[in-house]
């Protein structure tokens, strides 16, 4: 039986990966103190997912956009709407952690169930609350990712609550990327808010999402 890494552990090896692959905003942005081994990758200790296939699909790149946008953010910019029936910055926030939170779940349970909200209000007006929020998501989702062994790898499909079985039930590594996905929406949804009030785009995401 593999012996996977925790999920801190797992998120560390992530952002590592993200800062040594980054510009030098985003290198300068990892604390000194963060000293992540990466003899644990590629070895029997951890399963293909978390060994190779994170860093060859870029997940801790498309993760990381995500704090270098939380990073920009106060919590005034939360409660910015567009007009109409725009959901507020901090709306959008949320609904991303529960996507995630949802993707956490199908990687123990192989099922996805979409109808998950968080009952906190403080979320949607607080940056703080959200980023200890997305940690351990992050933290949880790793763990899920890392106790998979390679026979559900392989084998395992995930039965989403958005398609028909039949007609999509990926394998984890599909559900992966599926995530990232939607990760790429979220971010795409976030630029059109940044530059509605003429913040410029953090990090990478000038070159990433444009």
């Amino acid at each position: 039986m593999l012996t996977s890494l925790s999920g801190e552990q797992s998120v560390d090896v992530m952002r590592t990966l993200a800062a040594r692959r980054a510009s030098p905003w985003a290198r300068a942005a990892v604390e000194d103190d963060q000293r992540v081994s990466m003899e644990w990758l590629h070895t029997p200790r951890v399963n293909s997912i978390i060994g190779s296939y994170l860093a060859e699909s870029f997940f801790p790149e498309y993760q990381g956009l995500r704090d270098q946008l939380m990073a920009i953010l106060v919590d005034e910019d939360l409660g910015l709407r567009l007009g109409g029936e725009t959901m507020s910055l901090g709306e959008l926030c949320r609904e991303i952690g529960e996507i995630e939170h949802t993707d956490v779940e199908s990687f123990s349970t192989f099922g996805q169930d979409f109808s998950y909200r968080n009952p906190d209000p403080g979320l949607e007006r607080s940056v703080a609350a959200l980023n200890a929020w997305f940690a351990e998501l992050d933290r949880d989702l790793m763990t899920a990712v890392g106790a998979l062994s390679e026979e559900d790898i392989a084998s395992r499909r995930i039965i989403r609550g958005d398609f028909d079985e039949e007609y999509f039930s990926p394998l984890p590594k599909i559900q992966l990327d599926v995530y990232r996905e939607a990760l790429l929406i979220f971010y795409g949804k976030v630029s059109v808010y940044l530059r509605a009030i003429d913040r410029p785009l953090p990090g990478q995401w000038l070159d990433w999402i444009g």
